[in-house]
């Protein structure tokens, strides 16, 4: 995320670049969904790029004295972000 799309920082107040994006959680949930946006947005021609590298991840998440067991993944095939299938 660089440029327009740089994250707002809420305890400085200031643009900076990254690529990666977090959430912080106060109270954790019975089950927790997590969504990969894979896609790259262009702010000058308002358009969306798909991203095809690989994701790693594993079957248990650990955070803090909690545990998340991975009970299903879905994946969008197709060659656009407006085109294509979900299957799981």
């Amino acid at each position: 995320m660089t440029g327009d799309n740089a994250i707002t920082y809420e305890n400085c107040n200031n643009k900076k670049e990254s690529h990666i994006r977090w959430t912080e959680i106060e109270k954790y949930p019975k089950i927790l969904r997590i969504n990969l946006t894979r896609y790259k947005f262009n702010i000058e021609s308002l358009t969306k790029k798909k991203l095809t590298h690989l994701v790693e991840y594993q079957q248990v998440l650990n955070l803090n004295t909690i545990k998340y067991k991975l009970i299903s993944v879905a994946m969008h095939s197709g060659s656009t972000t407006t085109s294509g299938h979900y299957t799981a």
